[in-house]
């Protein structure tokens, strides 16, 4: 029986023609900051704050890289240089000189692989784990 297959399921919801959820709220938070200086700055200054942030801004909100917005590189960025990283692909194996030995206890001792029992397969063992596993 076939099923269908959802399609498009990472598309974001558009709320008003072009912009979704997210692009609005950073549309809203930039006016309401606006809206702020032009409060507290002189009038001259806020007219050069807002020329700058506003093309950025933009650009920011509606601007793709490989088809991937722009807002979400920028999280991606800041979690990436603010949250502490663990690499987890390099193994801290403990190296030993001669003269060195482990310490004693047992729950720091460390085994190689080549003390434990090796198993044997033999071929009626074998025959026996197939006939369980056609089972």
């Amino acid at each position: 029986m076939a099923y269908p297959v959802p399609q498009f399921i990472k598309e974001e919801t558009k709320l008003m023609g072009i912009l979704n959820f997210t692009q609005l709220s950073i549309l809203v938070g930039y006016g309401a900051v606006l809206v702020l200086f032009w409060f507290i700055l002189p009038k001259w200054f806020w007219i050069i704050i807002a020329a700058i942030f506003t093309p950025l801004i933009l650009a920011i909100t509606f601007g793709r890289l490989n088809n991937i917005y722009i807002y979400k590189l920028v999280g991606a960025i800041i979690r990436h240089l603010w949250l502490p990283k663990q690499y987890v692909w390099e193994k801290n194996i403990p190296t030993y000189s001669y003269k060195e030995t482990p310490s004693k206890s047992k729950e720091h001792q460390i085994v190689s692989p080549s003390t434990y029992a090796k198993k044997q397969l033999d071929t009626q063992l074998v025959k026996d784990l197939s006939n369980i596993l056609d089972e």
